[in-house]
Order: structure tokens, then C-alpha cells, then sequence
């Protein structure tokens, strides 16, 4: 036993197959399905994703929005995705507004991301409000 620990193998197909002409495969062993390879687990990865720019549309397309935390996570990460164009788009006319907008976006998703990565569920002030107006 691995001492409940999930394990890990690579194996060479022994038999001519198309797959051999992969390589190896990973086998996964004794692994709990909310974790992922890296042992964080699987709900949290895609919401922390929520709020990393245009890898928010990962776990829509994914359909990793079936988890209601996910879920809230993502509408958050498009409203603040949408806030960051935005905040491009104003610095050509004014730079130093869209700079602050930037700032202020990019500091709300660090924020964002790490209120996933503890499982909470944060409301953005003024964001989450924006994100509950509209059903993914």
C-alpha cells in the first residue's frame, strides 16, 4: 500500500496497439475524484482559474460550472474580465483613469482568486453584484 496517498505509475503498452505509439500512459491509482494530480482539488483549480484574465472561459467551456462554488466564481471572473477591457479601452482615451481601473481590477482578482483558493465565497463589492444579474 502507498498509505492512502494517491500513486502515480507509468507504463509501457506491451502490445502493438495505436496507443503505444503514444508512449507512456498514466495510470492513476487509489485517487479520490475531487483531486486532480497536483492534490488540489478539482472545484478549486477551476474557480482560482476564474480569476486569471481569459482563463476564465476554461472552466465554462469545460462545464466545470455544473459546481454551484464554480459557478459563482466564474460570473465573478467574467464581470472583472469585462472590467479589464474596459480598462484598456479607457487608457487610450485617458490614460492615467484606465491605469487606475486596471489596477483596481487587477488588484480584485488577486483578491478573487485567493477567496477561491480558501473555498470561500466572496462577494467583489460592487462586482458580485454586476455578476448576479446574469445565469450561466
Amino acid at each position: 500500500q502507498h498509505g492512502g496517498q494517491a500513486c502515480i505509475s507509468l507504463q509501457k503498452y506491451s502490445k502493438t496497439s495505436s496507443r503505444e505509439r503514444r508512449g507512456f500512459v498514466v495510470l492513476y491509482e487509489n485517487m479520490a475524484e475531487d483531486n486532480d494530480i497536483t492534490g488540489i482539488k478539482s472545484h478549486v483549480l477551476s474557480a482560482a482559474l476564474s480569476y486569471m484574465g481569459i482563463l476564465v472561459l476554461l472552466p465554462i467551456i469545460s462545464g466545470a460550472i455544473a459546481n454551484p462554488f464554480v459557478k459563482f466564481h466564474a460570473k465573478q471572473g467574467l464581470v472583472l474580465l469585462a472590467g479589464e477591457v474596459f480598462a484598456i479601452l479607457a487608457s487610450y482615451w485617458v490614460s492615467y483613469i484606465g491605469g487606475i481601473l486596471f489596477l483596481l481590477m487587477l488588484l480584485l482578482s488577486v483578491a478573487g482568486l485567493y477567496s477561491s483558493l480558501q473555498e470561500e465565497k466572496w462577494y467583489i463589492p460592487g462586482i458580485g453584484f454586476i455578476a448576479n444579474l446574469f445565469s450561466l
